[in-house]
């Protein structure tokens, strides 16, 4: 089993940015440059120190010691903007900073609420938290958590799955992101049983409840974070690739998370986040149907940085955290740079074009 370390060795943007900050050139483009809203998008924060989680290890991104160092430094370069800050700017009834940035964290984690949420709260920085309520309500993580559990346990080191096949001495994370871009890409009326296809061809066990519910927040922990000034928004109910499905099946998902999110916590919701997020996972009647669902804005994913003077309420970009402390002076620089934006479609395409 893999344990993440995030020793990570400085990007090579990361080394640019670090030369083009010491010879005063980045401070010259915060200074002239355009506004910028950055919106970084985080999944889970683990604890420092070696250890092994027994699902998606690719979700932990960043250690708790280096997630308050990353955000300390983002305060160098910018001011912290609250989701009720960018509401109220979208609707005309406030102004952005000229350097912001929010954080957000997809999928509902429980570190979310242990780890990340006493650093944010100790730093000052509000924070956003989507969920899929499906997740929450009946405490079963998302399928490319099964994915990882199943490789990481599989008995059999070759196997094959629909005609595809698959070689752990290849590595864990190459056989994983293999399966995984296989399941993101099978179309809706062929994706179900997929999953367990994987667990039967690779001789895996199947996760407990047990073994799940303890890396879910609770309602009680999303509670808690409201509580403290944080925000809570969905992230539709069974967390579907929304390219995959028909209009009225997106409404559907739209609706009930929100219904369920406010009763619940009794507070209403104003955002959603896209699951997946890339412009290839959702579509142009996605942003339409956000709007009618009660929404007041919606954030893609890998999609890049915000003009702040030109912001679409229903397509929020957003961005992974850069790996390396000297790319946020690039990324609140010179974000068309250094803002990564790994998606692999310009704009979300109509429905009937991913369904002809």
């Amino acid at each position: 089993m893999r344990i993440p370390r995030f020793r990570v060795k400085m990007s090579r943007k990361g080394r640019l940015a670090s030369v083009l900050e010491t010879a005063r050139i980045l401070p010259v483009f915060r200074a002239v440059g355009p506004g910028s809203l950055i919106i970084f998008a985080f999944h889970r924060v683990a604890p420092k120190g070696a250890f092994c989680p027994r699902f998606d290890d690719s979700m932990f991104s960043i250690d708790d010691v280096k997630f308050r160092e990353h955000l300390i430094t983002m305060k160098r370069y910018a001011d912290p903007v609250s989701e009720t800050e960018l509401l109220a700017a979208l609707k005309g009834r406030g102004t952005l900073p000229r350097r912001g940035f929010m954080i957000t964290f997809d999928d509902g984690y429980k570190d979310n609420a242990t780890i990340a949420a006493p650093i944010l709260k100790d730093l000052g920085i509000p924070a956003t938290f989507f969920v899929a309520t499906q997740a929450i309500e009946n405490r079963m993580l998302g399928w490319w958590d099964h994915i990882y559990w199943a490789i990481k346990l599989a008995t059999r080191q070759q196997f094959t799955v629909r005609g595809v096949g698959y070689d752990l001495s290849l590595g864990l994370s190459t056989t994983a992101e293999k399966f995984t871009a296989l399941y993101r890409s099978t179309p809706l009326e062929q994706v179900d049983g997929l999953v367990e296809e994987l667990f039967q061809a690779c001789g895996a066990p199947r996760p407990r409840l047990e073994d799940m519910d303890p890396e879910l927040m609770s309602w009680d922990d999303l509670r808690s974070l409201v509580s403290q000034g944080f925000s809570v928004g969905s992230h539709t109910h069974s967390h579907p690739v929304l390219s995959r499905i028909p209009p009225e099946a997106q409404a559907e998902e739209f609706r009930r998370s929100k219904a369920l999110i406010e009763s619940r916590l009794g507070s209403p919701v104003h955002t959603i986040a896209y699951p997946v997020g890339g412009y290839e996972h959702f579509n142009i009647e996605s942003k339409g149907i956000a709007q009618e669902c009660g929404y007041e804005a919606a954030f893609s994913f890998l999609t890049g940085a915000n003009d702040a003077a030109r912001l679409d309420p229903f397509d929020l970009k957003r961005v992974d955290q850069p790996l390396d402390l000297p790319s946020y002076a690039g990324v609140f620089s010179m974000p068309w740079l250094f803002a990564k934006r790994t998606c692999h479609a310009d704009k979300p395409a109509a429905y009937e074009m991913t369904h002809e």
